[in-house]
């Protein structure tokens, strides 16, 4: 018997049917690899999550859901499954981005047994769209001194408990950093020294000497950024790191560590100083909601949206908004209001002429307005914020 069990699972590389779990593994074995949509390989992260959810969803299907029915093999999996489980997923109150994360799992998954048009959107499979309907602009300022919470006072109780998780958090404030980038980065070779142009409308030929910061291993996709080092405090936060570090190759994870448990143990000390959605209302996330609103009030002139501010110029508002978004490491200006809030649209032109005419008015006035609520931003104009963000010469 055990001889045939053998034989049978070798064919081809065909898993027990017998079984579920062998199945989709063998599923997950052949295809976890490969990106939904392009021709490459997707992140270890990504076949992690992949294969958890899969392994969660017929757990579900088979032992939580009625009627038995809805027990079936995975290259069996249909379209009565996908309507039985995101109702599911609502009743169990799951966020909408997290429930369209799911289903684009179930998707990728589906390509896998040759029914990938199978899956919709999640409109489809509730009576009620607004509960998995996504909003993408934000509503509320998620950044830690909107939630009265003193940034320098936090990362001081941090570094009485590790040292590193307090250089770290530091690090965070200062240059909007992602955990994984920041545990990741050598300072000491981060760095990048150089000369940005930054020109006034009074003074075209005004220099100033300004350092930016290389942020590359841990991003994004690999996805390389200058974050500029334009004030005291990103200038302290990074001398302190290379003293913490020390040699110029090391980097900013504990000494003799993986980096899972550098951020394990990250979070640990966050969660002890009260870092949490359930303590304090805020998370280690929410310093680069902090870097956002004060980096879009600094070359706006104006807070964003978020945090209440007034409505400027459409072109001064775009150009903050895409520096912010080349800071964090974005590249589209509408990503930027997870951060900051809703985008400004332009209105429509109007064909009265007596209208067009009061309307053209209106916006040169706007437009005066929004130039000069930016002259608190003279030293860094957004013709020269460009600049720090684009790629240094090869000779640099």
């Amino acid at each position: 018997m055990v001889a045939a069990m053998k034989e049978l699972r070798s064919r081809n590389g065909k898993a027990d049917r017998y079984h579920w779990k062998s199945e989709l593994q063998a599923i997950i074995n052949a295809n976890n690899w490969a990106h939904s949509v392009h021709a490459k390989n997707v992140a270890f992260k990504t076949r992690q999550d992949r294969a958890y959810f899969l392994y969660s969803m017929f757990r579900t299907l088979w032992y939580e859901l009625s009627p038995t029915k809805m027990r079936v093999m995975p290259r069996n999996f249909g379209l009565r499954h996908v309507e039985a489980l995101v109702p599911y997923w609502v009743d169990q109150q799951l966020a909408p981005g997290t429930i369209r994360l799911y289903l684009s799992y179930v998707r990728t998954s589906c390509d896998w047994i040759d029914k990938r048009a199978m899956v919709h959107e999640p409109e489809r499979y509730v009576e009620d769209p607004a509960k998995v309907k996504r909003v993408y602009a934000a509503k509320e300022d998620r950044g830690w001194k909107s939630h009265g919470l003193d940034p320098a006072a936090k990362v001081a109780e941090m570094e009485a408990i590790c040292p590193f998780a307090g250089c770290q958090a530091e690090m965070a404030v200062a240059f909007a950093l992602r955990p994984k980038e920041t545990f990741m980065m050598r300072p000491h070779l981060a760095e990048r020294e150089g000369f940005v142009m930054v020109t006034t409308e009074e003074d075209d030929d005004r220099y100033a000497e300004r350092g930016r910061l290389e942020v590359k291993r841990g991003t994004k996709g690999g996805r390389v950024r200058w974050v500029p080092i334009d004030a005291p405090e990103k200038r302290a936060a990074l001398e302190k790191a290379k003293r913490l570090v020390g040699h110029k190759g090391a980097h900013m994870g504990v000494p003799g560590r993986s980096l899972a448990w550098t951020r394990r143990h990250y979070y640990t000390v966050c969660e002890k100083v009260g870092l949490t959605r359930k303590q304090l209302g805020v998370t280690p996330y929410g310093a680069r909601h902090q870097y956002a609103g004060d980096r879009y009030e600094q070359c706006a002139g104006e807070p964003p949206p978020v945090r209440g501010g007034k409505p400027i110029g459409r072109e001064l508002d775009k150009a903050a908004r895409l520096q912010v978004a080349r800071e964090l490491g974005h590249s589209r200006e509408s990503i930027t209001a997870a951060y900051l809030g809703g985008i400004l649209k332009a209105k429509r032109s109007i064909v009265n002429p007596t209208s067009a005419a009061l309307s053209g008015t209106r916006q040169t006035q706007a437009t005066e307005r929004g130039t000069e609520s930016a002259e608190p931003c003279e030293a860094k104009p957004i013709s020269a914020l460009r600049r720090l963000s684009t790629r240094p010469s090869d000779s640099q």
